[in-house]
């Protein structure tokens, strides 16, 4: 809980290490370092009848990534790029319900941007089986919403629990495939328009904080509900 204004930034790095083996292939992906932002203000605008403040976050919590450089059997070489991130932008207020609990709650906007290159293979019509180098990028609007609760157990001890809903995303933008060499026509090109939806998990969290005289210590339980989001990537294309 604040008594004035409170800014809070910190960034997190996130590394991976990833392989992937197939026939062909036993590649490890390209190695990055991704930073993970967060930014926050809040202040308390009111005392009674019951303390309030109110917030602005943004927050990238969510994301995929990976670049590799593998062997495809019909074009050789090529690079196999996933990435998309997904950023939220949330107002949130919260109240202070008196005996060390406060509640509050946010809801606001979000925002993701993908891109995708790599072969693919047709799946349906008249070119089902056809390989071909494929690119998207997409970006798009949904909305998010999280809750909470936090309960001031001493002066030393604060406990707290949070709820993230699941936040659903519609995309849109160009997809492109090229078909050189493989597809028998003068221009083996051609471009879409491409959508896109997916839904990004829900996620719970408990945690607490103990406050010592020369440090604080705190520890997060997190949950995301990965079972009930996506576990593949359907676009449907036009033109």
């Amino acid at each position: 809980w604040t008594d004035g204004l409170r800014i809070d930034v910190s960034v997190d790095l996130l590394h991976t290490d990833l392989n992937y083996r197939d026939p062909q292939n036993d590649v490890d992906a390209k190695s990055t370092l991704q930073p993970l932002p967060t930014a926050a203000i809040a202040m308390r605008v009111a005392d009674a009848p019951r303390p309030i403040a109110v917030g602005l976050g943004l927050f990238l919590p969510a994301g995929f990534g990976a670049e590799w450089e593998m062997t495809h059997p019909v074009y050789g070489t090529q690079t196999y790029l996933s990435q998309a991130a997904l950023f939220k932008l949330l107002p949130a207020v919260s109240i202070d319900l008196g005996a060390g609990i406060s509640v509050g709650g946010a809801i606001g906007p979000a925002f993701e941007t993908a891109e995708i290159e790599a072969p693919l293979t047709f799946q349906t019509g008249a070119l089902a089986g056809t390989p071909v180098l494929a690119d998207t990028q997409l970006d798009g609007f949904g909305y998010a919403w999280n809750v909470g609760i936090q309960w001031k157990a001493t002066e030393r001890l604060t406990l707290g629990a949070a709820f993230i809903g699941a936040t659903a995303m519609d995309l849109d933008g160009h997809f492109s495939v090229d078909g050189t060499g493989v597809i028998p026509f003068p221009d083996a090109t051609a471009n879409y328009d491409a959508e896109l939806r997916n839904t990004w998990p829900m996620s719970a969290g408990l945690g607490g904080t103990y406050r010592f005289d020369v440090a604080t210590v705190s520890l997060d339980f997190l949950w995301f509900g990965w079972s009930s989001a996506f576990d593949g990537l359907t676009f449907n294309l036009q033109n």
